[in-house]
């Protein structure tokens, strides 16, 4: 009953997503708040087991997922989703990092860059919902700058849709809540009309009368 975002017709929600995929992430997330909980002395690094091609997937159609009558960036992003033996596409790089924090966010449709270096602006997705956040990237050129260097998807990108691999998750070197949507330095930004879109739940109580 938060923020309700326009999501997918129920074919792609239901037999796509929510069969084919979303259990892998949901299982993700539950491993990484159990690591997140544990009263064990962890490693900084530790990992998960998990199917990275499903993972990426579910993760990918969630983000596309996001505002209304918006079309896909390309042909390859739309077969990657619908068919689970499509390769993934070359020009995006899906990056992840562990997020302890109960604000959410959806973004789409925005521009990132660095100035001063020459390097190509790209297109950025995030979706952060505790435990993980997730960035995609389009443009091979463009790297997260400073001090924060998350973890992408590139080491599982010629696995099968099915195959297992573990996936390292850093507990102590963390981003702030904010990162990288409120970009330091000389990193800039650019939000589109609905980069962020949201619409709050209607009231669905009884008003009291005093």
């Amino acid at each position: 009953d938060g923020l309700k975002y326009r999501s997918l017709c129920q074919r792609c929600n239901s037999e796509v997503l929510g069969t084919q995929y979303d259990p892998t992430l949901i299982r993700l997330a539950k491993d990484v708040t159990c690591l997140l909980e544990s009263e064990l002395l962890l490693p900084g690094v530790t990992s998960v087991v998990t199917k990275p091609q499903r993972l990426a997937r579910s993760v990918l159609g969630h983000m596309a997922a996001q505002g209304v009558a918006r079309e896909l960036p390309d042909e390859a992003l739309r077969s990657y989703l619908m068919d689970p033996f499509a390769i993934p596409p070359g020009n995006i790089r899906l990056h992840y990092w562990v997020y302890p924090h109960a604000q959410r966010l959806l973004m789409r449709d925005a521009v990132i860059t660095v100035l001063g270096t020459g390097i190509t602006p790209s297109t950025i997705w995030l979706m952060k919902c505790f435990p993980l956040a997730f960035a995609a990237t389009w443009e091979e050129t463009y790297r997260f700058e400073g001090m924060y260097q998350p973890r992408n998807f590139d080491p599982y990108l010629d696995l099968e849709v099915d195959d297992a691999a573990e996936l390292p998750i850093d507990l102590t070197h963390v981003p702030h809540r904010a990162w990288p949507e409120h970009p330091q330095g000389s990193t800039v930004l650019l939000l589109g009309d609905q980069a962020v879109t949201a619409t709050v739940s209607p009231f669905r109580g009884r008003m009291l009368r005093t």
